[in-house]
């Protein structure tokens, strides 16, 4: 099982890439999201400079801010800089979308999107439709080396549900599924994706890759599971689980039941929501500042031992290094650590002094 690392995107951060390099991880991803971090395209640029070995991409690049060829080719221009070693995982753009009011992209149009994407890594001449018009498109200037479509970059869908993992199968070199894979979910997601692969009348690749991702963090002997350290290093993105329940909390505010996981500390976090008194039409807005890179003062007593314990994997060497094989064993390509901005160097040096070298 290969191992990565997702950290919010800092322009002024690309050295943690060639630190991950260093630590020996196997892939580093930058996070996508216009309204919250720097460009990510930009930054891997950066980041191909600065390292050799590992692989870069972004997790995930959101399908509906970008038209499908300047996807393809953003990504075949970090290929230019690391060829070889450039992955392109896809998402339908949640977060991405609703920092603005809007909804993510609809699945049917991300599988037209995923069509057009692939065709164009492949260096194929693909039809495509703009505003209700479709054209035939290639890249063109292919001789004058301005991008790399060799060796293929290989594309991630991110998948939480049927249709989109069927579509992971359909158009993919792999999936990227959700920080709760158990067993049975893990089967049910391998049974999708061969659905997909079938539907387009193709054969899943034995190299067909299954990318999980989870916040995780290692303990020192002794230290609690709620340090200050262990918030900051995971408490981001179990804090962005309350930020997405609370779409569907305020789109149906009497009938919404969130998560088991958050309904310990639901009432609570509402509370937090509604002291802040801000108007309900810039909410969306509030709702996602620290989203998947701080911990904001007035959301860390959320952040108990039992909720880290139940939504991260958190545990001193041994103890991770237990758990981690037992999600090897499920079949799973690559384990990605999912971690908050303000520690991320020494999160990733604890994991990568203590934990990686003994797997």
């Amino acid at each position: 099982m290969r191992f990565g690392v997702s950290v919010a995107t800092h322009i002024a951060n690309a050295g943690l890439a060639a630190h991950a390099e260093d630590l020996g991880f196997d892939a580093f991803w930058a996070t996508d999201s216009q309204m919250m971090w720097s460009d990510v395209y930009s930054y891997l640029c950066l980041a191909a400079q600065e390292t050799n070995r590992i692989t870069l991409g972004p997790l995930v690049a959101v399908a509906p801010t970008r038209l499908a060829p300047v996807t393809a080719q953003s990504i075949a221009t970090v290929n230019r800089l690391a060829p070889g070693r450039t992955a392109l995982a896809l998402g339908t753009a949640h977060t991405a979308m609703r920092t603005m009011g809007m909804d993510p992209m609809r699945v049917a149009a991300f599988g037209e999107y995923l069509r057009v994407v692939r065709a164009l890594l492949r260096d194929e001449e693909v039809e495509y439709e703009l505003g209700g018009r479709r054209h035939w498109i290639r890249f063109m200037h292919r001789d004058l080396d301005l991008m790399r479509l060799e060796p293929r970059v290989p594309i991630y869908v991110s998948a939480f549900g049927p249709r989109t993992q069927r579509l992971a199968g359909q158009f993919g070199d792999g999936v990227v599924a959700a920080s709760g894979t158990s067993p049975d979910k893990r089967a049910a997601l391998e049974a999708n994706v061969r659905a997909g692969a079938e539907a387009d009348g193709r054969a899943l690749a034995g190299d067909f890759a299954y990318l999980r991702m989870a916040p995780l963090a290692v303990l020192m002997p002794g230290e609690p599971a709620d340090s200050p350290a262990i918030v900051d290093a995971v408490g981001p993105i179990i804090l962005s689980q309350f930020h997405a329940a609370w779409h569907g909390y305020a789109e149906n505010p009497d009938g919404y039941v969130p998560p088991p996981l958050l309904r310990p500390g639901w009432e609570q976090y509402l509370a937090i929501v509604q002291r802040r008194d801000v108007p309900q039409n810039r909410q969306y807005i509030d709702i996602h500042e620290g989203h998947g890179t701080i911990v904001r003062d007035d959301e860390r007593p959320l952040l108990t031992k039992d909720l880290i314990s139940a939504a991260a994997i958190v545990g001193e060497p041994d103890e991770l290094l237990e758990r981690l094989r037992r999600i090897a064993a499920m079949g799973i390509s690559e384990f990605i650590l999912r971690i908050g901005l303000t520690n991320a160097r020494e999160t990733m040096s604890r994991f990568g002094q203590h934990v990686l070298p003994k797997l």
